[in-house]
């Protein structure tokens, strides 16, 4: 099962429970625990994110582009959508992407490009933003689970069950792959990567691998006891955020455990404002018609506060230049399909 699969499956359970609960209020601020918080943590707690504005669309995953303030996300008829970060309206969208749609995108905002991969195509897409042009690389795999692009080498990473392919975004030629060391869950669930030290990190559910992103050659694996889903980092301090099943973990560059941060509910996909050194995390599986924005803070590894979303959050992203915060939210019973923007 893919990643986007087991994720689904998990809002899906979520939505259905969301049918016999009544909607919950817009945001809340409540503390709550997390490694290393104290009395201070507990009073910064009751700052953390806010919501200030909601667009109307049926986007599944996001990426941004902070240099055009534009902000793109996997549309269900297909298409990458646009949509202005200013005026927070939809501007557009791309040509047809693969047979069932895109899957997964990112951003290179260098050339102004957008990536996505297919519902199971095995093609990477690559769109130049703010147009209706789409080419496409040649298809390689059924289905191609997470993806990363590297904007100073010009290379896109994607999963490919338990392999890792790297593609020329330039060209969209494959140069290269690379299989996981194996385990209990041998397949890429998400991909990461640093482009000033150029590493590679991978999850496969359970464990952290760190690759070399010019040779794809294995550098270290760590085995996480929360588990591994999404994984994000941050370029400027070189810490990677991984997903768990109760939290995030904090690891150094290298891939060593430095930390454990306790969320509200089961998370979902996780976040990094780079300029803030914050860390975002969406929560969408508490059995409710709500989910959670949870904010860390990253030189801490404490909580800083959280905010209650009407609707189970899934994907997010973060513009770091202009602090704001877009939280894909999943329909319920008595809300429709919207991103959700924050800022703090």
């Amino acid at each position: 099962m893919s990643s986007s699969a087991r994720r689904s499956a998990i809002v899906i359970a979520t939505v259905a429970a969301a049918s016999a609960i009544a909607a919950s209020p817009a945001l809340a601020q409540p503390a709550g625990p997390s490694t290393g918080s104290g009395d201070a943590a507990a009073a910064a707690a009751q700052a953390g994110p806010r919501q200030v504005a909601s667009i109307s669309s049926d986007a599944r995953q996001l990426a941004v582009d902070p240099t055009r303030n534009t902000l793109y996300g996997a549309e269900a008829n297909g298409r990458v959508q646009f949509i202005d970060g200013r005026t927070r309206t939809l501007t557009g969208g791309s040509g047809p992407v693969g047979d069932l749609g895109p899957d997964a995108v990112a951003v290179d905002p260098a050339h102004n490009w957008v990536f996505a991969t297919g519902v199971s195509s095995g093609s990477l897409y690559r769109i130049v933003g703010g147009t209706d042009i789409v080419d496409s690389s040649a298809p390689e795999a059924a289905t191609y689970q997470g993806m990363a692009v590297n904007t100073r080498t010009d290379a896109v990473y994607v999963g490919n069950d338990n392999m890792v392919e790297a593609v020329n975004g330039r060209t969209l030629l494959h140069r290269g792959s690379t299989a996981l060391p194996g385990g209990e869950f041998d397949y890429v669930d998400d991909l990461a990567v640093n482009p000033a030290s150029d590493r590679l990190y991978v999850t496969d559910r359970t464990a952290v691998h760190v690759l070399d992103g010019r040779t794809l050659r294995l550098l270290h694996s760590v085995t996480l006891p929360d588990g591994a889903d999404q994984v994000a980092v941050n370029a400027a301090t070189g810490r990677v955020y991984v997903t768990g099943f109760s939290g995030v973990s904090v690891l150094s560059a290298t891939g060593t455990l430095l930390a454990s941060v306790h969320v509200q509910a089961t998370p979902f996909d996780v976040a990094v404002n780079v300029a803030k050194n914050r860390v975002y995390v969406t929560s969408a599986n508490d059995g409710a018609a709500h989910g959670y924005l949870t904010e860390i803070d990253g030189a801490t590894d404490s909580l800083v506060g959280r905010a209650l979303v009407q609707g189970p959050a899934g994907y997010v992203t973060v513009d770091s230049r202009t602090d704001t915060t877009f939280v894909q939210a999943f329909p319920t019973y008595r809300t429709a399909p919207r991103i959700l923007v924050f800022r703090g």
